[in-house]
């Protein structure tokens, strides 16, 4: 039962007295995948919750609910390229508007790994003051938190802020 949720979707053809053949299904279906599967993983996603504390809470009901591996795999395969394209269509949204502005406010904060982590990999935010908006989020690799580190993303600062207008100047403070 754990990773083979199509068990618990799907029962064998039935025949009425009347002759007629049906199936039954606990929950409606898309191309042969149980629609509640997508949507308990997109739930779980959006809400920041985490498989494990779902699958307790189905536990304690002795609710059946899909497996791990298929819960990734869902998650994969339809809701992270769906994320990633709305995230991109908002930059690119905001960056357009940002864009037209006769004054833009950008504050930064970069953040590496975890303590205790090897602090190679980072990111870096970018936020307009004025309108409260997350306008750009850059991937940091290797040295991060390192003085050397601050030489490419002093780099990336510029050619954002060259988008905006010519001749701006960042400093390292």
């Amino acid at each position: 039962m754990e990773d083979d949720a199509n068990d618990l979707d799907f029962a064998p053809p039935s025949e009425t007295e009347m002759g007629c053949t049906f199936t039954w299904s606990s929950q409606p279906t898309l191309n042969k995948m149980g629609a509640e599967n997508l949507l308990l993983s997109a739930a779980v996603l959006f809400s920041g919750k985490t498989y494990g504390k779902v699958r307790d809470m189905a536990d304690y009901l002795k609710l059946p609910v899909l497996g791990k591996s298929q819960f990734y795999a869902l998650q994969k395969r339809y809701l992270f390229p769906v994320v990633n394209e709305t995230w991109i269509s908002c930059q690119i949204a905001v960056l357009d508007g940002l864009s037209r502005e006769p004054r833009v406010v950008l504050s930064g904060d970069g953040r590496c790994d975890s303590p205790g982590h090897s602090a190679k990999y980072g990111t870096y935010s970018l936020m307009d003051d004025e309108r409260g908006l997350i306008s750009i989020v850059k991937k940091i690799v290797k040295a991060c938190g390192k003085k050397k580190a601050l030489a490419p993303l002093l780099d990336w600062l510029q050619s954002i802020s060259n988008h905006f207008c010519e001749n701006i100047k960042l400093h390292d403070t």
